[in-house]
C-alpha cells in the first residue's frame, strides 16, 4: 500500500503513514478494511486519530461465447461447447450448455444457452452470448 508523509511543523521530521489491507490479488468479491499505522521519529508527539476506510472488490467481467452447432432432424443433439475468456488467478468455473431441441425437434433452429456455475464463479458478472443449433432436414 502507498506510505503518506506529513510534514511535523513543531519537530521539522516526517511522519509516515502506512496503509494495509487483508485483501490480496485473489480476494473474493466483498468488503476489506484498509488500515493505517504513523511512524515516524516524531510520532509519538502527537495524538493520532486513524478512521479505517474500506476496499470494495467487485466482480470481474467474464465472457462466454457459445459456438454454433448443426445436426439433421432425427438425430441427438451434438456436444455444444464455446469459449470463456476473462478468468482471473488461475480461477476454474462450470460452464454448462443446453437447447430446447430434441431429437423429435423439425428442421430449424433453437438457441443454445450457457450457465457459469460453480465456486468462484460468485466472483464473476457474466456476459453470455447464446449459439444457435441447426436443424436440418434429414436425408
Amino acid at each position: 500500500m502507498p506510505k503518506t508523509l506529513l510534514p511535523c511543523q513543531e519537530a521539522g521530521e516526517p511522519l509516515t503513514i502506512s496503509y494495509h489491507t487483508k485483501a490480496t490479488i485473489a480476494s473474493g468479491v466483498g468488503t476489506y478494511a484498509i488500515t493505517a499505522a504513523v511512524s515516524g521519529a516524531a510520532a509519538g508527539d502527537y495524538a493520532v486519530t486513524v478512521v479505517p476506510g474500506t476496499l470494495t472488490v467487485t466482480k470481474a467481467p467474464l465472457m462466454v461465447h457459445v459456438k454454433n452447432a448443426t445436426r439433421a432432424y432425427g438425430t441427438p443433439n451434438p456436444k455444444f461447447s464455446g469459449t470463456v475468456t476473462g478468468l482471473l488467478n488461475g480461477d476454474k468455473v462450470t460452464v454448462t450448455y443446453s437447447t430446447t431441441a430434441t431429437i423429435t425437434s423439425p428442421a430449424g433452429t433453437y438457441p443454445i444457452k450457457a450457465k457459469v456455475s460453480g465456486t468462484r464463479s460468485v466472483n464473476y458478472l457474466p456476459t453470455i452470448k447464446n449459439g444457435t443449433l441447426t436443424v436440418t432436414p434429414a436425408s
